[in-house]
């Protein structure tokens, strides 16, 4: 027998994330050398990265030789 306990996670560890906490991250800004700091709520933070992805999904998904508005 080995003197190794295997122990689980925390109970921190395991519980989800508050969502209206707030969180502080560094950001590259086009055309600067410096990262922006922004906090926001960690809710925020998730609506504004689905808004990012489903624009980047929508604008990948056009075809250059067709215009969305019509046919």
């Amino acid at each position: 027998m080995s003197g190794v306990t295997v122990t689980g996670e925390t109970a921190k560890k395991r519980a989800a994330p508050d969502p209206k906490e707030i969180v502080c991250h560094k950001e590259p800004v086009i055309g600067s050398l410096f990262p922006k700091e922004i906090c926001a709520r960690r809710e925020d933070i998730a609506d504004r990265q689905r808004v990012d992805q489903k624009t980047v999904r929508d604008s990948q998904a056009l075809r250059p030789w067709k215009d969305p508005a019509g046919d």
